[in-house]
């Protein structure tokens, strides 16, 4: 019983198996997935291809920028290219977050002259912040 039982179950799976291995979906043959000559590139079916991107819009200009004889500023020339090109306002972003990066560095070096809005002391550098400058000059210099 147990053998006849085993028997059964891999010819099921052995069936099964060939059968999925047999078939093609009802609608498509082998001819349509593959190139019709060596030399030709295969071309997809029409129903998988990529529609044509769509062109990207105009840029926005200001109708002032555009009167005969304007001239135009570096910070009017930054704004347009800000506004319209992606990659000129993430490189914009990134080099705003470096010099933001930057200043947080430099800051620990120097002494706080107000906490909260309310000035710290007389604004002159305490004898803490004095030996660190001492010791940030001595590094610079040192080969």
């Amino acid at each position: 019983m147990k053998k006849s039982r085993s028997l059964t179950a891999i010819a099921a799976a052995a069936l099964v198996a060939a059968a999925g291995c047999a078939s093609l979906p009802p609608s498509r043959s082998v001819d349509e997935g593959v190139s019709f000559a060596p030399g030709r590139a295969w071309q997809p079916p029409s129903e998988a291809r990529l529609p044509a991107p769509t062109p990207p819009p105009a840029p926005a200009i200001p109708a002032e920028y555009l009167q005969p004889g304007a001239t135009l500023s570096l910070s009017q020339v930054l704004d347009l290219a800000l506004r319209n090109n992606p990659l000129t306002r993430a490189s914009w972003f990134q080099a705003k977050s470096a010099a933001a990066d930057l200043g947080s560095k430099r800051s620990e070096y120097f002494p706080a002259i107000e906490l909260d809005g309310r000035p710290v002391g007389d604004g002159s550098p305490g004898e803490a912040a004095r030996e660190l400058q001492t010791r940030l000059r001595a590094c610079a210099s040192s080969p």
